[in-house]
């Protein structure tokens, strides 16, 4: 009686194969998990950036409003912010300066600039290549500081208190002032790209090339936050 020998090759074949497809398989797997698992990580980490750029902005404003009885006046000072950009040589123009880590205690007036149409800030712009130029030792967030002061209304007796006497108080001032803060390491643009958009644009009114600081740096995929805040100096005795 004849017995019919398997075919060993055949079996080989196909076990083979079955194995080639359960490692195409577990590889596809593999890839999707690994890329969702990059997803959520850039959606954390960019989460993480939001609120890292918010915190730094926010801090400014609680900074200047938030502080001492002695901190205001100071700040009212012509040796502090406001009240250097209240100076009358510079009203009416964007005084920047970068809020650093170091003058975080003082106001250092001789880090400030005043922008100038057409050849933009001197100084006073942040500078991603110099460590001191950021909030914190950790050298991730940097945040970049504009006052305007107008003393100009933009309706007759703007400002002014319902029974004041107009001619016995010094007219009133609007203080706005505009935080930008940016994180260069998560961009790809250069530092001299970076100081360009911080030196060469307002912070708000559109100059020839209809370019601000912010719309430079969204240009530019640089991530940043942005606030702005406008103040009314109270009315005072002449």
């Amino acid at each position: 009686m004849n017995k019919k020998i398997p075919n060993f090759s055949q079996q080989l074949g196909s076990t083979l194969v079955v194995i080639l497809i359960l490692l195409v398989v577990v590889t596809i797997i593999g890839t999707i998990a690994i890329r969702q698992g990059l997803l959520s990580l850039k959606v954390a980490t960019n989460s993480q950036a939001q609120a890292l750029l918010l915190q730094n902005t926010d801090a400014y404003f609680f900074k200047l409003e938030a502080g001492t009885e002695k901190q205001k006046i100071i700040n009212a000072s012509k040796f502090g912010p406001i009240g250097y950009a209240s100076q009358v040589e510079n009203i009416g123009q964007e005084v920047s300066y970068c809020f650093t880590r170091n003058n975080e205690q003082a106001f250092d007036t001789n880090t400030v600039g005043k922008f100038v149409s057409g050849t933009g800030l001197s100084k006073g712009y942040c500078n991603p290549a110099s460590a001191d130029n950021f909030t914190s030792g950790r050298k991730a967030v940097m945040t970049q500081v504009t006052i305007k002061v107008e003393n100009k209304a933009s309706a007759p007796l703007e400002n002014f208190i319902e029974g004041t006497d107009t001619e016995l108080v010094n007219p009133a001032m609007r203080i706005r002032v505009n935080v930008v803060s940016l994180m260069p390491a998560m961009s790809d643009a250069t530092n001299t790209t970076i100081i360009n958009c911080l030196k060469d644009n307002p912070a708000e009114a559109a100059n020839a090339t209809g370019t601000t600081k912010t719309s430079c740096l969204r240009t530019n995929n640089i991530p940043y936050n942005a606030q702005v805040a406008e103040y009314k100096q109270s009315n005072s005795p002449q």
